[in-house]
């Protein structure tokens, strides 16, 4: 009889753990922790590569800001409709306007913002005298990162 219940409660035990990492696994890869190889090597054209990005933008899952990791992640894009890449402001202050996924947060220079549900957003910044580099990031809900740099003179 003894052993009848020490192989139930194996059973049981074993059953236990592996709810239990079953819910890890299930956590981690709601909070963006887990990546599949899908995710990192297909861009859903056929092409194998992280990160298939033309556009100067740096793409990355927020858990690794700061590391060279990057991921591939095609619904968070971030354009600067104005200023331009270059451009001479006539005055210190201005406002960066420009689109990305509705509701991130945005970020310009030291100011933050949250962009309007059809993405839109507008942040008034001062500049100094000379060559001034203008940083605009965000992120979305679901974790992800995006930055883009332009550079005005005053």
């Amino acid at each position: 009889m003894q052993g009848d219940n020490k192989g139930k409660n194996y059973l049981i035990i074993i059953l236990i753990l592996a709810l239990i990492f079953t819910g890890s696994i299930w956590i981690a890869k709601e909070k963006g922790l887990l990546r599949s190889t899908q995710d990192v090597f297909n861009d859903g054209k056929g092409n194998l590569s992280e990160n298939n990005d033309t556009t100067g933008e740096k793409k990355t899952d927020q858990s690794v800001v700061g590391n060279t990791e990057t991921k591939y992640q095609e619904s968070l894009t971030i354009t600067i409709t104005s200023p331009t890449d270059g451009a001479i402001v006539p005055s210190a202050n201005f406002n960066v306007t420009g689109k990305t996924t509705p509701g991130s947060e945005v970020f310009v220079n030291d100011k933050e913002t949250k962009a309007d549900v059809g993405g839109n957003f507008s942040v008034n910044i001062t500049i100094d005298e000379g060559e001034n580099v203008i940083v605009v990031a965000a992120n979305d809900l679901e974790g992800n990162y995006i930055e883009k740099e332009i550079k005005v003179t005053l």
